[in-house]
């Protein structure tokens, strides 16, 4: 796994799509109140862990469901909102 994940990160090819890519975030969260707000500045506390939660959350429970029968939907469900909310 090691070499695996070692060969993507020194892939070069992926350095055409990641440039670009990290200077649009990176003009993005230039305000400081929108770094403020990801770190959790007004809440006191980081916002990554709770954002990490839902999807996480949500993909388990999808993974649960697929087992169950009869939770097709409800696994597709939450198979969505774990993807929109990672986004």
């Amino acid at each position: 796994m090691r070499a695996l994940l070692t060969k993507i990160e020194q892939n070069t090819r992926l350095d055409r799509v990641g440039d670009p890519l990290q200077r649009v975030v990176q003009a993005v969260l230039r305000p400081q109140r929108i770094r403020d707000l990801l770190h959790g500045v007004p809440l006191g506390h980081p916002l990554h862990p709770a954002m990490v939660q839902v999807p996480v959350g949500s993909w388990i429970s999808a993974a649960v469901l697929d087992l169950m029968p009869g939770q097709r939907r409800a696994a597709t469900t939450l198979t969505a909102v774990g993807t929109v909310s990672a986004l």
